[in-house]
């Protein structure tokens, strides 16, 4: 649930495009059964038209869940820090996304105070590239921005195991073997032994 409110823009323009799609293809299937092969072609480019249209609202919707996450852990891990919100406050979906990981931090107060602090209200949905400039749509920076995945959250990564001590009464010298790469040299380990029978200790070494 928490995903569907960060991108619930974009999930509600895939149904209401899907819904238009599919009603248009039966209207239009409709129409050639009639042998009314113009509507029926015009009618097919709207249902092509409102699926690309729900493809895209669903690659948005994706980028905001993963925009969502990666908030999240930068608000955990960083708190509450007004430039790295800036470049998320230009569309009303990165907006939404960044709200409601403010809202499981705990930030949901300063987030709001700082999108209201930069004019934003509730009915500027659509980005502001968009509003300055209709043609920036067809932009190659503004569809890579928009619709596809950004990075996985940071701090998801397996941690690296530490190296394990050498056992105690234990040595070794020489060259260490790195990532399976480059000569092993000789290496000599010397073990402590058991006390012999006059009590004295016997050292023995291996190669």
């Amino acid at each position: 649930m928490a995903s569907i409110r960060a991108a619930y823009l974009p999930f509600g323009f895939t149904s209401i495009a899907l819904l238009l799609g599919v009603t248009c293809l039966s209207f239009a299937l409709a129409a050639v059964r009639s042998e009314l092969l113009l509507r029926g072609a015009l009618l097919l480019w709207a249902g092509l038209f409102w699926l690309s249209v729900m493809l895209c609202s669903l690659a948005d919707a994706h980028c905001r869940i993963r925009e969502y996450l990666r908030i999240r852990d930068l608000l955990q891990a960083y708190g509450f820090r007004p430039r790295l919100y800036q470049e998320r406050s230009r569309s009303r979906c990165q907006r939404d996304a960044v709200m409601q990981a403010a809202r499981e931090t705990g930030f949901q107060h300063e987030i709001r105070d700082y999108f209201a602090g930069l004019g934003y209200r509730w009915f500027h949905i659509l980005p502001d590239t968009l509003v300055i400039n209709p043609l920036t749509f067809f932009n190659r920076h503004f569809l890579k921005s928009t619709f596809l995945p950004c990075k996985p959250p940071p701090g998801r990564t397996k941690r690296r195991q530490p190296e394990r001590a050498p056992r105690s009464g234990t040595t070794q010298t020489g060259p260490k073997r790195t990532n399976g790469k480059g000569p092993v040299g000789p290496s000599r380990r010397t073990l402590v032994g058991s006390p012999d029978m006059s009590g004295s200790f016997e050292r023995m070494s291996t190669p």
